[in-house]
């Protein structure tokens, strides 16, 4: 199947009425994630991951047992598009998986089953309930750093983004007290992106700043004749001075020496 047949799998497995909350109480009475898609409104692949967290509760390391994962490999070689489908409160089996606290080898399975290129949408997909990444779910059910290593190598920008209730996902690791190893990973991801982020954000704006000192070039009578680099330190002068270095830069401008 190729990739692109895979893209349009990304929508609810089943559009239905659902009666029931969308959360349910714990039996401690706290609220927490018990999504209605798993009292009924799921795909196949969403209940292996729901039978998986049965036999894996009493397992220290999370990992299903072997006749489980021998399901879950099955299912995924004949329908590894499943990986890809909501549930009723538009849960990936990721996000399902990261909810129940399952092993690194679980979630890394259900992310090589698809290809490389379709790796980073899932990491990037968000529940319809509350608009939370895998990440921000492993930065409350995770241990195991590997996982954390792994989701944001698939989607490296999503250590700045935010969840409905304003929270990222190290905010949200230190909230529920993870090792520091985890919060340490993920503070310097987030500087590392902010530097990305920024850098796109200059550029962004000097694209603008540049399409604008040419459209003042062309209306301006005569500036065809002006040295083009005259004309933009003209333009600059009247804004900032440091700019015309950076559009000069942008745009890639460089300076005739002759032979």
């Amino acid at each position: 199947m190729s990739s692109a047949a895979l893209i349009p799998l990304l929508v609810p497995y089943r559009d239905a009425p659902n009666p029931l909350p969308d959360f349910l109480p714990d039996s401690d009475g706290s609220e927490n994630y018990i999504p209605r898609a798993e009292r009924g409104l799921t795909c196949p692949l969403h209940k292996l991951i729901r039978d998986a967290a049965k036999s894996a509760r009493d397992n220290p390391t999370k990992t299903p047992d072997a006749s489980t994962m021998s399901e879950i490999v099955k299912h995924l070689r004949s329908k590894p598009n499943d990986v890809l489908s909501l549930n009723g409160v538009g849960w990936t089996p990721l996000h399902l998986a990261l909810y129940h606290r399952l092993s690194y080898s679980l979630i890394d399975l259900l992310l090589t089953s698809l290809p490389p290129s379709l790796r980073p949408i899932l990491c990037s997909t968000r529940t319809l309930k509350c608009s939370r990444l895998p990440l921000h779910f492993a930065s409350r059910f995770i241990d195991d750093i590997r996982i954390y290593e792994l989701l944001q190598s698939l989607h490296p920008s999503g250590v700045l983004e935010k969840c409905s209730n304003e929270v990222t996902p190290v905010e949200r690791a230190k909230v529920n007290k993870k090792d520091l190893r985890i919060i340490s990973f993920l503070s310097n991801e987030e500087k590392k992106q902010m530097v990305i982020w920024r850098r796109k954000r200059r550029n962004l704006d000097l694209k603008y700043e540049a399409i604008s000192c040419m459209d003042r070039k062309w209306e301006e009578e005569g500036s065809e004749t002006k040295d083009f680099r005259v004309f933009v330190y003209g333009y600059c002068k009247e804004r900032e001075i440091g700019l015309f270095r950076d559009i000069i830069s942008y745009i890639g401008v460089v300076e005739d020496k002759g032979e």
